[in-house]
Protein backbone atom coordinates (compact mmCIF):
# COMPACT_ATOMS: atom_id res chain seq x y z
CA UNK A 1 0.00 0.00 0.00
CA UNK A 2 1.23 3.47 -0.82
CA UNK A 3 1.98 5.95 1.90
CA UNK A 4 0.07 9.14 1.27
CA UNK A 5 1.29 12.21 3.05
CA UNK A 6 -0.79 15.32 2.38
CA UNK A 7 0.83 18.43 3.69
CA UNK A 8 -1.01 21.06 5.68
CA UNK A 9 -2.05 24.04 3.56
CA UNK A 10 -0.64 26.56 6.03
CA UNK A 11 2.89 25.19 5.73
CA UNK A 12 5.33 27.91 4.63
CA UNK A 13 6.89 27.56 1.19
CA UNK A 14 10.50 27.59 2.28
CA UNK A 15 11.62 23.96 2.25
CA UNK A 16 14.69 23.13 0.22
CA UNK A 17 13.72 20.32 -2.15
CA UNK A 18 15.96 18.08 -4.25
CA UNK A 19 14.54 15.96 -7.09
CA UNK A 20 15.98 14.28 -10.18
CA UNK A 21 15.11 15.12 -13.76
CA UNK A 22 14.80 12.70 -16.68
CA UNK A 23 18.58 12.51 -17.08
CA UNK A 24 19.04 11.75 -13.39
CA UNK A 25 20.53 15.17 -12.60
CA UNK A 26 19.74 16.72 -9.24
CA UNK A 27 17.47 19.75 -9.38
CA UNK A 28 17.19 22.03 -6.36
CA UNK A 29 14.36 24.44 -5.61
CA UNK A 30 12.43 25.96 -2.72
CA UNK A 31 8.79 25.14 -2.27
CA UNK A 32 6.34 22.97 -0.40
CA UNK A 33 5.31 19.35 -0.61
CA UNK A 34 1.66 18.93 -1.57
CA UNK A 35 1.25 15.14 -1.83
CA UNK A 36 3.68 12.20 -1.65
CA UNK A 37 2.48 8.87 -3.04
CA UNK A 38 5.58 6.77 -2.46
CA UNK A 39 5.99 3.20 -1.34
CA UNK A 40 7.60 3.00 2.06
CA UNK A 41 10.66 0.82 2.54
CA UNK A 42 8.82 -1.14 5.22
CA UNK A 43 5.82 -1.90 3.01
CA UNK A 44 5.28 -4.97 0.85
CA UNK A 45 5.53 -3.70 -2.72
CA UNK A 46 5.63 -5.18 -6.20
CA UNK A 47 8.89 -5.77 -8.09
CA UNK A 48 8.12 -2.73 -10.29
CA UNK A 49 6.19 0.34 -9.15
CA UNK A 50 5.78 4.08 -9.60
CA UNK A 51 6.21 6.81 -7.02
CA UNK A 52 4.67 10.26 -7.53
CA UNK A 53 5.41 13.37 -5.49
CA UNK A 54 3.82 16.76 -6.15
CA UNK A 55 5.38 20.04 -5.00
CA UNK A 56 4.56 23.68 -5.48
CA UNK A 57 7.64 25.77 -6.04
CA UNK A 58 8.03 29.22 -4.50
CA UNK A 59 7.63 30.71 -7.99
CA UNK A 60 4.15 29.15 -8.22
CA UNK A 61 5.03 26.35 -10.65
CA UNK A 62 3.98 22.81 -9.83
CA UNK A 63 6.78 20.24 -9.87
CA UNK A 64 5.69 16.63 -10.36
CA UNK A 65 8.35 14.01 -9.70
CA UNK A 66 7.44 10.62 -11.19
CA UNK A 67 9.86 7.76 -10.62
CA UNK A 68 9.47 4.33 -12.18
CA UNK A 69 11.17 1.97 -9.78
CA UNK A 70 12.25 -1.64 -10.01
CA UNK A 71 14.13 -4.31 -8.09
CA UNK A 72 14.24 -6.70 -11.07
CA UNK A 73 17.43 -8.13 -12.57
CA UNK A 74 17.97 -10.16 -15.75
CA UNK A 75 20.44 -12.54 -17.28
CA UNK A 76 22.93 -10.56 -19.36
CA UNK A 77 21.78 -10.04 -22.96
CA UNK A 78 18.36 -11.57 -22.39
CA UNK A 79 15.35 -9.28 -22.00
CA UNK A 80 17.08 -6.11 -23.18
CA UNK A 81 16.37 -4.29 -19.93
CA UNK A 82 18.69 -2.94 -17.30
CA UNK A 83 22.29 -1.94 -16.95
CA UNK A 84 25.03 -4.57 -17.11
CA UNK A 85 26.96 -4.94 -13.88
CA UNK A 86 29.09 -7.54 -12.18
CA UNK A 87 27.12 -9.26 -9.44
CA UNK A 88 30.26 -9.08 -7.29
CA UNK A 89 30.67 -5.33 -7.78
CA UNK A 90 27.02 -4.77 -6.89
CA UNK A 91 27.44 -7.00 -3.82
CA UNK A 92 30.51 -5.04 -2.70
CA UNK A 93 29.38 -1.48 -3.46
CA UNK A 94 25.56 -1.53 -3.16
CA UNK A 95 24.78 -4.35 -0.74
CA UNK A 96 21.31 -3.08 0.20
CA UNK A 97 20.35 -2.86 -3.50
CA UNK A 98 21.83 -6.33 -4.12
CA UNK A 99 19.78 -7.82 -1.29
CA UNK A 100 16.52 -6.28 -2.64
CA UNK A 101 16.89 -7.63 -6.20
CA UNK A 102 14.40 -10.13 -7.59
CA UNK A 103 14.99 -12.33 -10.67
CA UNK A 104 13.03 -11.62 -13.85
CA UNK A 105 10.28 -14.22 -14.25
CA UNK A 106 10.80 -14.25 -18.05
CA UNK A 107 14.55 -14.82 -18.49
CA UNK A 108 14.98 -16.60 -15.14
CA UNK A 109 18.53 -15.56 -14.22
CA UNK A 110 20.53 -17.53 -11.68
CA UNK A 111 19.32 -16.60 -8.20
CA UNK A 112 21.89 -14.30 -6.62
CA UNK A 113 22.11 -16.45 -3.49
CA UNK A 114 23.08 -19.41 -5.69
CA UNK A 115 26.12 -17.69 -7.23
CA UNK A 116 29.23 -19.04 -5.54
CA UNK A 117 32.04 -16.89 -4.18
CA UNK A 118 34.33 -18.00 -7.02
CA UNK A 119 31.81 -16.96 -9.70
CA UNK A 120 30.29 -13.78 -8.29
CA UNK A 121 32.81 -11.36 -9.85
CA UNK A 122 32.55 -13.02 -13.27
CA UNK A 123 28.74 -13.17 -13.25
CA UNK A 124 27.23 -10.29 -15.22
CA UNK A 125 23.59 -9.40 -14.69
CA UNK A 126 21.42 -6.58 -15.99
CA UNK A 127 19.77 -4.51 -13.27
CA UNK A 128 16.77 -2.30 -13.93
CA UNK A 129 17.37 1.25 -12.70
CA UNK A 130 15.05 3.93 -11.39
CA UNK A 131 13.63 6.14 -14.16
CA UNK A 132 12.93 9.63 -12.84
CA UNK A 133 10.88 12.20 -14.69
CA UNK A 134 10.31 15.77 -13.60
CA UNK A 135 7.39 17.76 -14.96
CA UNK A 136 7.24 21.47 -14.24
CA UNK A 137 3.76 22.83 -14.86
CA UNK A 138 2.79 26.51 -14.91
CA UNK A 139 -0.83 25.77 -14.01
CA UNK A 140 -2.95 23.08 -12.42
CA UNK A 141 -4.63 22.53 -15.80
CA UNK A 142 -1.22 21.73 -17.31
CA UNK A 143 -0.58 19.36 -14.39
CA UNK A 144 -3.81 17.44 -15.07
CA UNK A 145 -2.92 17.20 -18.77
CA UNK A 146 0.58 15.89 -17.96
CA UNK A 147 -1.00 13.14 -15.87
CA UNK A 148 -3.46 12.09 -18.57
CA UNK A 149 -2.70 9.15 -20.82
CA UNK A 150 -1.60 10.59 -24.19
CA UNK A 151 -3.71 8.16 -26.23
CA UNK A 152 -7.09 8.02 -24.51
CA UNK A 153 -6.84 11.02 -22.11
CA UNK A 154 -7.63 8.85 -19.05
CA UNK A 155 -5.94 9.07 -15.67
CA UNK A 156 -4.22 6.09 -14.07
CA UNK A 157 -5.37 5.05 -10.62
CA UNK A 158 -2.22 6.55 -9.12
CA UNK A 159 -2.74 9.86 -10.97
CA UNK A 160 -6.35 9.94 -9.78
CA UNK A 161 -5.24 9.44 -6.16
CA UNK A 162 -2.61 12.15 -6.48
CA UNK A 163 -5.10 14.67 -7.90
CA UNK A 164 -7.86 13.74 -5.45
CA UNK A 165 -5.57 14.35 -2.47
CA UNK A 166 -3.93 17.44 -3.97
CA UNK A 167 -7.36 18.96 -4.72
CA UNK A 168 -8.13 18.91 -1.00
CA UNK A 169 -5.14 21.17 -0.38
CA UNK A 170 -4.95 23.38 -3.47
CA UNK A 171 -7.89 25.33 -4.92
CA UNK A 172 -6.34 25.66 -8.39
CA UNK A 173 -5.89 21.88 -8.62
CA UNK A 174 -9.43 21.37 -7.32
CA UNK A 175 -10.81 23.60 -10.11
CA UNK A 176 -8.71 21.86 -12.77
CA UNK A 177 -9.88 18.44 -11.59
CA UNK A 178 -13.52 19.58 -11.71
CA UNK A 179 -13.03 20.86 -15.25
CA UNK A 180 -11.30 17.61 -16.26
CA UNK A 181 -14.26 15.58 -15.03
CA UNK A 182 -16.46 17.40 -17.53
CA UNK A 183 -14.35 16.66 -20.60
CA UNK A 184 -11.89 14.14 -22.00
CA UNK A 185 -10.35 16.75 -24.26
CA UNK A 186 -7.28 18.72 -23.21
CA UNK A 187 -8.19 21.58 -20.94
Amino acid sequence: MLTMMPVEEERPMTDSIVVRDGLGRKRHFSGRLIVDLSWGADQRRPARWTDMVLYQKDDGLYALQVVGRSVVYHRANSCGRGVKVSAGALFDKQRKRYDELEPCPDCKPTPLHAIGDDDIDATVIQVEEDRPTLHECATAVELVNVLRNKEDRTLSGLAQRLLKNAARLDEEIEAAVEAALNTSEPL
